[in-house]
């Protein structure tokens, strides 16, 4: 099982819409994925209708040893996919009520192929549970400007973690989100974040998209509520490049420009698939990975209805 934090130290970067939606991608194929909502919030808990109503175990009552993984998994209505929702009371925990940071680790189970963390913003108890039970980050990224923040804020408390005698993560990708290819920030960011990381951007970007917003209001994964959509097509494709990409090790470097030259360098190699390559997702998922976005962006084109079992389903919201 691949058991993965999908984390930033900075807010409104897209992790909950991530956490989701690659679930269902990699759930649609065919992988058994367990989604965990580490955010007292509860944002992916209630997008997929997994809020405890009947006094279900959470998140907290594992890290209250009061559960494990396996009793607090709940299915959700979309093959493949389950949530350990998250519950309000995880606020005590990073209060003080919960000592140590492996409790989660020492909770999960083998009965999936992927575990992805939905992690707060905030750094506390719940995190480093979190990062501790994961053995590898992806770290979504807003197209905005101080991007370069979270990311290097994540890279100390990895090093602060590791250095407390915490396995050492690693870093799968950086993605970017909430992308614009008509604005010069955007441009700016994505080619800073693969300058200073060589090698560790994920080579799809995620589009500003009103309907993934839409597929959250509706608590609906965007591969259901719009499976025709740009978005849809983005997300199918980091899927794949999950599928394929090597795991590279977060080592410590100060912090600064420095350090992320020097992680580049060190994480400059391309990423190779596996063996036995997986098909490639224009062939499952009517995916033109060639489409152009702007300089040294690469982008998913939407699917065509006829790579669906099902046409689109109509927007509720009356927009194309």
């Amino acid at each position: 099982m691949r058991t993965i934090a999908v984390c930033n130290l900075k807010g409104g970067v897209g992790k909950t819409t991530t956490t989701v939606n690659l679930g269902a991608c990699l759930a649609r194929n065919g992988k058994r994925v367990l989604l965990v909502d580490c955010d007292p919030q509860g944002s992916l808990s209630n997008w997929l209708r997994a809020i405890p109503t009947n006094g279900e175990s959470t998140l907290y009552e594992i890290l209250r040893g009061q559960a494990t993984v396996r009793a607090a998994a709940v299915p959700t209505r979309w093959p493949n996919l389950s949530v350990v929702p998250s519950s309000p009371k995880l606020h005590e925990i990073d209060r003080g009520a919960l000592a140590g940071e492996r409790v989660l680790w020492a909770r999960m189970c083998e009965d999936f192929d992927y575990a992805l963390f939905d992690c707060s913003a905030a750094a506390g108890v719940v995190l480093t549970n979190a990062l501790t039970a994961a053995e590898e980050v992806i770290v979504p990224v807003q197209a905005r400007g101080m991007a370069m923040g979270g990311v290097q804020r994540l890279q100390r408390l990895l090093q602060d973690m590791t250095a407390r005698g915490n396995r050492e993560v690693q870093l799968t990708g950086i993605l970017v989100c909430q992308f614009d290819a008509r604005t010069t920030i955007s441009r700016q960011v994505l080619g800073q974040l693969r300058a200073e990381y060589a090698g560790l951007v994920f080579d799809t970007v995620v589009h500003e998209s009103v309907r993934l917003s839409e597929a959250a209001d509706c608590q609906r994964p965007i591969t259901d509520y719009d499976p025709g959509s740009r978005g849809a097509a983005e997300y199918a494709a980091i899927a794949f490049e999950l599928m394929t990409r090597e795991r590279r090790p977060l080592q410590a470097a100060a912090a600064g420009r420095a350090s992320g030259r020097a992680l580049a360098a060190r994480s400059a190699r391309p990423f190779a698939a596996r063996s036995g390559a997986l098909p490639d997702p224009a062939t499952r998922f009517g995916i033109n990975r060639g489409v152009a976005a702007g300089p040294e962006v690469r982008t998913a084109a939407p699917a065509p209805a006829s790579a669906h079992h099902a046409p689109p389903l109509r927007n509720p919201f009356g927009r194309d």
